[in-house]
């Protein structure tokens, strides 16, 4: 899972994890998943969306309506932009930086072969081969 790794212009911060299937809208407003305290935000300021294998920051509200001040990756003003692991994103005066290295970290899925043995394995218990033995020193001669 990718993860958004966010301080606002307080110094406040804290980390969100994004999903595919939905946009990640970014302003002052307290409807957005990323709510900024930074005044140099527009209410609706940004959004992220995933397309075709790839997280994209996009400057201005869902319905495209563009921010005041701009979106910035990496010192440049952006209109759209794809993210890649470390980019920094700034709004105002608030950063974003994606963190796609949990995706990379996933442990490999567990798997197994339902395959028949071929030949037959007999089980016995240690209790079985203790009686056996037993049993062959009192056995007569």
């Amino acid at each position: 899972m990718a993860i958004l790794h966010i301080t606002d212009a307080t110094g406040h911060a804290w980390q969100l994890p994004l999903s595919p299937q939905l946009a990640c809208t970014i302003g002052r407003a307290p409807d957005n998943r990323v709510v900024l305290n930074d005044p140099r935000a527009s209410r609706y300021h940004a959004h992220i969306r995933f397309r075709n294998g790839t997280y994209f920051v996009v400057d201005g509200s869902l319905d495209g309506k563009l921010s005041a001040n701009h979106v910035f990756v990496n010192g440049e003003q952006r209109l759209e932009h794809p993210l890649r692991e470390g980019d920094r994103v700034q709004i105002g005066a608030s950063q974003l930086r994606l963190d796609l290295s949990d995706e990379r970290r996933r442990e490999p899925e567990a798997r197994f072969e339902d395959k028949p043995l071929g030949n037959t394995q007999l089980l016995v218990s240690a209790n079985d081969v203790i009686r056996a033995a037993l049993a062959s020193r009192s056995a007569p001669a």
